[in-house]
């Protein structure tokens, strides 16, 4: 039998709110338009600035390293298997359903690389999810060795390496996105194991978040002035808004926080919308319904120049996110209920084996 898990509702609502920023920057990336072909005005600059994804990616991560890091053991085949099928369903399903009414055309070579979603990458961020999700175990071994000092000093060396150098001279000094993946669950374990520390004053988050907002705010409009003259710069007007800038991970650090110190609530309704997120993402990010979503469907570039660009974006991020809702509690409550219904006791079946009590690993 499964144990309950009580959730702290302030955490799920913060996953949500990290979908939602996900799902905007879909909207901002994704609409079939070059943004920065656009002239400089509120509209170009308002699709620069709800480029929120990859702040809404190490907003996932810090909350998995939060949660895991206490978790003896953290690493569930089961939980691994469920996550792989569910990737793999959404891969072939959504493929083969454009395959269907006619507006994308079949292509074995496609549909084989549905049927194999992580090595061909058809997902960056649950990709590379699933592969910090199996060295988990090790990390936390790790982390849970080291004293505190250690632990903060293991931090602010990635941050200087893959953050704070990349900033000043655009090398990633071999990182990728797997290694950034391991900095910020680190930084969520260091939360999770550490609960007393300097970000629990929220006068010191809201102070954060604020010098964070503005720094990023201001670097996208004096980027797309000097881009003007130099195109280089207007190219690259959301540099500080990577998944490497320092004021990105300063964001969504101060962010977890305000909302990791508040008082515990446990809301049902948050709670289940909060457990579907994955699949909204699933969904909405699948290779072949980006190509149509946002400039088919929704017709996104009709309102790049529009004086309604803001309400449009906002109406179609809303109805993506409340159908893939949708969808994925059906697949829930059916298919993925039963997928727990076949492999619920497979973590057991492994640990009796002669293999499992030789490594003794996890």
């Amino acid at each position: 039998m499964k144990s309950k898990i009580n959730r702290n509702s302030n955490i799920e609502i913060l996953r949500i709110i990290a979908i939602l920023m996900i799902v905007i920057s879909h909207y901002s990336t994704h609409n079939g338009i070059d943004n920065y072909s656009l002239n400089i005005g509120i509209n170009r600059y308002l699709l620069e600035i709800m480029t929120l994804g990859n702040i809404g990616a190490i907003i996932f991560i810090l909350i998995m390293g939060y949660y895991c890091i206490n978790k003896n053991p953290v690493f569930k085949f089961q939980k691994l298997l469920s996550m792989f099928l569910q990737v793999l369903f959404y891969s072939v399903i959504i493929y083969l359903l454009f395959v269907l009414i006619g507006m994308e055309k079949f292509s074995l070579f496609e549909l084989i690389k549905c049927f194999f979603p992580i090595t061909f990458k058809q997902y960056w961020f649950i990709s590379a999810y699933l592969l910090l999700y199996i060295f988990s175990p090790y990390l936390n071994k790790l982390l849970n060795a080291l004293m505190k000092n250690e632990h903060l000093l293991l931090i602010t060396i990635g941050l200087l390496l893959f953050s704070i150098l990349h900033m000043f001279t655009g090398q990633d000094y071999y990182g990728n996105e797997l290694i950034q993946f391991i900095l910020f669950y680190a930084i969520g374990a260091y939360f999770g194991k550490y609960r007393s520390n300097i970000f629990t004053n929220k006068n010191i988050c809201k102070f954060g978040l604020l010098i964070s907002i503005i720094i990023m705010a201001a670097s996208i409009y004096i980027f797309d002035l000097f881009g003007l003259h130099y195109e280089v710069f207007g190219k690259h007007s959301t540099f500080l808004m990577n998944r490497t800038s320092p004021f990105a991970i300063m964001f969504s650090i101060c962010i977890f926080n305000l909302f990791v110190n508040k008082n515990e609530i446990n809301n049902n309704i948050v709670n289940k919308i909060s457990s579907c997120v994955l699949g909204v993402y699933l969904i909405s990010d699948h290779p072949t319904m980006r190509k149509y979503l946002w400039s088919t469907f929704f017709k996104a570039q009709s309102y790049i120049t529009s004086n309604v660009l803001v309400f449009h974006m906002l109406f179609c991020v809303i109805i993506t996110f409340i159908t893939a809702l949708i969808i994925e509690y059906i697949y829930k409550i059916t298919i993925g209920k039963g997928i727990d219904a076949i492999f619920g006791n497979v973590d057991e079946k492994i640990k009796k084996t002669k293999i499992y009590s030789k490594l003794n690993c996890i």
